[in-house]
């Protein structure tokens, strides 16, 4: 009886091991200047072609590089119709705004094209314009009617750069959940949304960068390892773009209340959330708060788990962590 109690619980060990190795795809590209990936077990027949045009309709709609985008017509008070995603996108940014205090806010784009962040680079500024244009960079300035955006000034101007590249993978993985997989994991230039486990029957493991300036997705360091599965994981960080004035080094992250870009000790934020376009805009956001006004962010926002690197007195890289990011840390 013991012996066949053993082969029994042998072969339904072989039946789970079985269960947990489903076949895995990936399928990856570039998008919006950086890369992308799309990890699933096969529950499904995806292709690349359809993927990518989701990825298209994204450059359509959200692309400032897109002479013929939705967003490029707005910029230039031209009429146009919105889609769904436009739609969706802004609403979100309008809550996200009203939680931040208006930390995060579609409508900076003339700053950053002030400060050099957009296609025109430039090495002089002006205290006195940046307040002249921070006028018009309000994002209660655009109102939504009738499936149009409406502008109370003509200047004014949208740049969802904060939210786009998490919001783009949310898109991917709406048709992932429309085609039934289980198991994904989607990443758009470092933002992740996982749902599952891979292909080892584990939860799905992904970096956080070390903070080294110069780094890139072929040159980088790990700061650390995340356990991410069900939930989203976005990081926003000043080490790689910034531009210098006088010897100081500013972060492309713009503060939305201040006009300038953010200078402070805070190297990287990384933030979890539900959907990724929400961690992307969040992260964003304490990257312009900077670490004391982030802290308390976080601690009367608690919906979100963070994970902050600064640097000390000494230059040294700290790290400082929410209560519940912890439980995500692989060692």
């Amino acid at each position: 009886m013991k012996y066949f109690t053993q082969i029994v619980f042998f072969l339904s060990m072989l039946l789970i091991t079985a269960s947990c190795k489903k076949n895995y795809q990936t399928i990856s590209g570039f998008t919006q200047g950086t890369t992308y990936q799309i990890k699933f077990s096969e529950d499904a027949q995806i292709n690349q072609a359809e993927t990518d045009s989701i990825l298209s309709l994204v450059d359509e709609t959200f692309s400032v590089y897109n002479t013929n985008s939705i967003i490029t017509k707005i910029n230039e008070n031209k009429e146009v119709g919105l889609n769904e995603p436009f739609i969706d996108l802004f609403k979100l940014s309008q809550r996200i705004t009203k939680t931040t205090n208006n930390y995060f806010n579609l409508a900076v784009r003339p700053l950053v094209t002030y400060w050099g962040f957009g296609p025109e680079k430039r090495t002089e500024f002006d205290s006195t314009a940046v307040d002249s244009i921070l006028q018009f960079c309000d994002f209660n300035l655009f109102q939504l009617q009738d499936n149009k955006i409406v502008k109370k000034d003509p200047r004014s101007q949208l740049d969802v750069n904060a939210i786009a590249q998490g919001y783009s993978v949310d898109m991917v993985v709406n048709y992932l959940e429309l085609m039934k997989i289980e198991n994904y994991l989607v990443e758009i230039g470092g933002e992740v949304r996982a749902k599952g486990i891979n292909a080892k029957g584990q939860p799905w493991q992904v970096g956080i960068d070390k903070p080294v300036e110069g780094s890139d997705e072929s040159n980088r360091e790990l700061q650390a390892i995340v356990s991410v599965s069900d939930f989203s994981l976005a990081t926003s960080g000043s080490y790689r773009k910034f531009v210098e004035k006088d010897g100081v080094k500013y972060s492309h992250t713009i503060n939305p209340n201040s006009g300038y870009p953010s200078h402070h000790n805070l190297l990287s934020v990384t933030i979890t959330a539900p959907e990724c376009g929400e961690a992307d805009a969040v992260a964003t956001a304490i990257m312009a708060m900077g670490m004391d006004k982030g802290k308390e962010f976080m601690q009367e926002n608690t919906q979100y788990e963070a994970y902050f690197i600064f640097s000390d007195e000494k230059g040294n890289y700290q790290t400082w962590m929410t209560k519940g990011f912890g439980k995500y840390l692989s060692e």
